[in-house]
């Protein structure tokens, strides 16, 4: 995990000693040793202000290095229309386990929670899937629990924003929300978001930034050799995949036709699956509506490439005191 920037560290003031020389050398003497008595006990002792700094880099520090593990169930995806339920063989079958930082899970639940929220360019605004809701709750809770001994509250909210000002965006996160008056500390890192970083070209225009783009974002959320065989199997995460490949496909509506589970030699047949067509056929799509959002947003192709995050997910932390 790339740090952007350091957790604060503590400071450390020092007080300045005066003794009252008497002319007397015993008085002198024990003038000294008094002083020196409440230097030792004063020195690097840290005010109210310095002690709240503290526990709040604590508490950051632990957020971003520490380990949970979280359980979690797909099972609200049960009820949607494209998802076929009948081919699951059990309840268990639907509970997800995921172990790692709070960082890094709360990154995932928020490219999971992503959303499609311009209506001019999408036809079906909404999270790409139902399951990122059921991931946040139950990530938010594990690090509740893993936080309890922690004597500062805190928030940890994670943005997905492939690039700047795009109208697709993901967001997750734990925690309380911070009173306005309080006193807040915080630091912002980064965090991968599964996708590849979009890779420049010397003479690209909106189009070629566009599919770019897209390419990127759809085999982050659809790996080819994975996603393939998954739509070669039975059961639940054929099920599953099948379910994602249609839900993004409201998104584009008219511009991409995939067909479904029995299509004759469409990709997401069993018989015929072919992850890469199906990929090829949503990039096509999504690169034309995501070209068309950059050409509103800027004046040059060339200023694209300042604001690309697609690989990216921006994490902040904030703590304050109770």
């Amino acid at each position: 995990m790339k740090r952007e920037d350091q957790l604060w560290g503590a400071t450390r003031r020092e007080r300045a000693i005066s003794t009252t020389v008497d002319a007397v050398l015993a008085l002198l003497i024990l003038g000294i040793a008094v002083g020196l008595l409440t230097m030792g006990v004063g020195y690097g002792q840290p005010q109210s202000s310095d002690r709240e700094s503290i526990r709040a880099d604590h508490t950051a520090e632990t957020l971003l290095s520490s380990t949970v593990t979280t359980e979690y169930s797909l099972r609200p995806v049960s009820t949607e229309p494209r998802f076929e339920a009948s081919n699951v063989g059990s309840e268990a079958a639907y509970t997800r386990v995921v172990h790692g930082t709070p960082a890094d899970l709360l990154a995932d639940a928020a490219v999971t929670n992503s959303r499609f929220d311009d209506a001019s360019l999408w036809d079906n605004s909404g999270q790409l899937t139902v399951t990122g809701q059921s991931y946040e709750d139950a990530l938010s809770e594990s690090v509740y629990v893993r936080m309890l001994p922690a004597e500062s509250k805190f928030n940890m909210t994670a943005v997905w924003r492939p690039y700047e000002d795009a109208s697709v965006v993901g967001t997750a996160s734990a925690g309380d929300t911070p009173p306005r008056r309080a006193e807040t500390h915080s630091v912002t890192t980064t965090v991968p978001s599964g996708m590849e970083p979009v890779q420049p070209t010397g003479s690209a225009d909106f189009e070629a930034w566009g599919d770019a783009i897209a390419r990127s974002i759809v085999e982050g959320y659809f790996p080819e050799r994975a996603s393939n065989l998954s739509l070669e199997q039975r059961g639940l995460e054929r099920e599953l995949t099948v379910y994602r490949y249609k839900r993004f496909e409201t998104f584009l509506d008219s511009d991409v036709d995939l067909g479904d589970r029995t299509t004759t030699d469409g990709p997401l047949n069993r018989s015929t699956a072919d992850s890469s067509e199906a990929n090829d056929r949503l990039v096509d799509a999504l690169g034309d509506r995501i070209a068309t959002e950059l050409r509103n947003e800027y004046d040059d192709p060339s200023d694209v490439e300042a604001g690309l995050q697609t690989s990216e997910v921006e994490v902040t932390v904030r703590v304050w005191d109770e």
